[in-house]
């Protein structure tokens, strides 16, 4: 009877067998032949022991953040260009959908927040530019102060 005994769980995937500096072998993009991608000097290349063509590249991060937003409860996904940010596993991204855009849509939030009725017009279940807005703004017992900090920041910005 034959044992055998099983690896580790990502012994033989692409990164793993990289940074361990081993080779994988592919196909030769130009001739079809035996090529074989490594890492060397810390860039990503491929040489054909075929035709003798080689590349290099440095390899290219996108990192990206991605969660619910917990103030408009808002699906996101952003990618993260700040370099103080991308080596924390655990950091905070500014929601791309709360907040105001611009002076036209911050005095639109003013004027829908501080009216006392809100009519959206026809019968048809619609959206309108006011569906994304969370439900605190929107409360009638917030209004004061959700309408004082836009307004401050209304000021703020001049």
């Amino acid at each position: 009877m034959k044992r055998f005994e099983d690896e580790g769980a990502y012994k033989y995937s692409f990164y793993s067998v990289l940074r361990r500096g081993e080779r994988i072998d592919v196909k030769c993009p130009n001739c079809g032949g035996h090529a074989s991608i490594d890492q060397r000097n810390g860039q990503l290349g491929w040489k054909c022991y075929e035709c003798y063509a080689q590349a290099f590249e440095e390899p290219v991060y996108q990192y990206k953040a991605k969660g619910n937003c917990a103030v408009c409860e808002r699906w996101f996904n952003v990618e993260v260009t700040d370099e103080k940010k991308t080596s924390h596993r655990s950091t905070h991204v500014e929601c791309p959908h709360c907040g105001s855009m611009n002076r036209e849509h911050l005095n639109y939030l003013i004027a829908y927040v501080s009216a006392d009725l809100r009519v959206k017009y026809g019968n048809m279940p619609i959206r309108t530019a006011s569906h994304s807005i969370p439900a605190y703004i929107k409360d009638a017992k917030n209004r004061d102060v959700v309408v004082r900090t836009l307004s401050k920041l209304q000021h703020k910005t001049g």
